[in-house]
């Protein structure tokens, strides 16, 4: 008697039983019985896929009720026959700037398999940190070699929606972008559900997961970028702390009741760029840069949290004023961008 061991198999059940089977042939020509028993291992199953979504509110599915990440993780569960597992970091309101610093900060540390990323959408608040900030996003995706979808719009939220920036480094990097035209609501911005389910469409249909992208040539636009929580750099100011929504781990943001209050902050330079929290927006404010004139700023929407106030400050230690207005909800300052 011949006895051969078979491969082990795994099995996508995921229990670890193993079962012996046992597999005899009868050649009649020779009359030799040939016994091979093998050995199958019911091994677990491989471990889930993950899967990062960066956005603003189009991520998040503002004004509808069925949205593109879900659908883009039952698609690849489907096509991979993985189990995904995914985290939703859209930031309603969001520059490209913060949506590098949720990627830095929150979304690499996570370890994801595969990130999908909507941004620029917002850029027009601030377009000279746009492009910087797409292609430092670019940047940090590919050195980690972490493969990535990125999402190029025609629609606009504001005066900037980058969707050329997008295309034009996605070649650069050699990085999937899927391009496509959602149908939208009637604030020309946000997608309805067709629109969300055209989205997931073109990202199943433009992902090369599990590829790996190469290593970047280029260098990185602003390589130091990164959050810094308000309580952590407060010098006088209102003191009351309440926790952070994203960063978490970082520190605690700082609330000021209604009416006017003023701040003081050591931040670093170049960038003096400070972010507030959703619904905690000033109705008014100025800053002063080192003991200078005070300057008023221009107040945007509630839903915009991103207040880029300079972005060529010598590359050292700076004290920043601010003095604002809140509204009768009061007002939180999340931290600063640098």
């Amino acid at each position: 008697m011949l006895r051969v061991r078979l491969p082990r198999y795994a099995s996508p059940g995921g229990n670890a039983l193993v079962r012996i089977a046992e597999l005899a042939i009868k050649v009649q020509s020779t009359g030799v019985w040939l016994c091979f028993i093998g050995a199958i291992a019911l091994v677990p199953a491989q471990p889930p896929i993950r899967v990062a979504f960066l956005g603003t509110s189009i991520t998040c599915g503002l004004g509808a009720n069925e949205t593109f990440p879900p659908k883009v993780v039952a698609g690849l569960e489907s096509r991979l026959q993985r189990k995904v597992v995914s985290y939703n970091l859209c930031f309603g309101g969001a520059h490209s700037y913060t949506t590098l610093l949720l990627l830095k900060h929150i979304a690499i540390p996570w370890t994801p398999d595969l990130v999908i990323v909507e941004t620029g959408a917002l850029d027009g608040f601030e377009p000279p940190l746009s492009k910087p900030a797409i292609e430092q996003i670019f940047h940090e995706l590919v050195t980690a070699r972490i493969p990535s979808v990125f999402l190029a719009r025609s629609a606009r939220c504001s005066t900037e929606n980058s969707r050329q920036t997008i295309l034009t480094l996605g070649s650069l990097y050699g990085v999937p972008v899927a391009t496509v035209n959602p149908e939208t609501l009637p604030d020309g911005c946000h997608p309805s559900n067709l629109g969300h389910a055209e989205i997931a469409a073109a990202i199943l249909k433009t992902t090369t997961f599990p590829d790996k992208p190469a290593p970047p040539a280029r260098p990185p636009p602003l390589p130091n970028a990164q959050f810094q929580p308000a309580a952590q750099l407060r010098l006088s100011g209102p003191a009351e702390t309440v926790p952070l929504t994203f960063f978490k781990n970082s520190g605690a943001a700082l609330k000021a009741p209604p009416g006017l209050s003023e701040w003081r902050f050591r931040i670093h330079g170049p960038l003096a760029a400070v972010l507030f929290r959703l619904d905690r927006t000033p109705v008014s404010l100025e800053y002063q840069i080192d003991g200078q004139p005070w300057r008023s700023v221009a107040v945007h929407p509630s839903w915009f949290l991103n207040y880029y106030l300079e972005s060529d400050l010598s590359n050292e230690p700076h004290e920043l004023g601010l003095r604002l207005q809140a509204g009768p909800h009061g007002v939180i300052i999340d931290g600063f961008e640098r």
